[in-house]
């Protein structure tokens, strides 16, 4: 069933995420991706152990309880490293100081290359 775009008023088919002619609504799910599974959100999301044992399994051992931060940036994510763990957090091989914009196909990983996840978008 076709909805109306509450922003321009544009008819958005049946099955699309956002307005075809605004973009209002396409706001896209991160994915991580690893080597025992997938987690996504579509939320702002503080990324640890926890969430790590669905993408990571037993990796998930060197992930703080909280080892970064996961944030909407417009229509776009980021990630932020948290201050003081012990494991450092990488993204595409080099350490991660600040908070970045995340790409389709970057990598994450955790004490150099484990809890290793790929970044895609739904």
């Amino acid at each position: 069933m076709e909805r109306v775009c509450p922003k321009c008023g544009t008819m958005i088919p049946e099955g699309v995420r956002g307005c075809p002619a605004c973009g209002d609504g396409a706001l896209k799910r991160i994915v991580l991706t690893g080597a025992a599974g997938v987690f996504s959100s579509g939320i702002d999301i503080e990324f640890g152990q926890a969430l790590a044992r669905k993408t990571s399994g037993d990796e998930s051992r060197f992930l703080e309880c909280r080892q970064f931060d996961l944030k909407r940036v417009g229509d776009g994510w980021s990630i932020a490293p948290v201050a003081g763990v012990r494991n450092e957090t990488f993204l595409n091989g080099a350490s991660l100081a600040a908070e970045s914009p995340l790409n389709e196909g970057d990598e994450i990983s955790v004490k150099g290359k484990a809890a290793f996840m790929k970044v895609s978008f739904e």
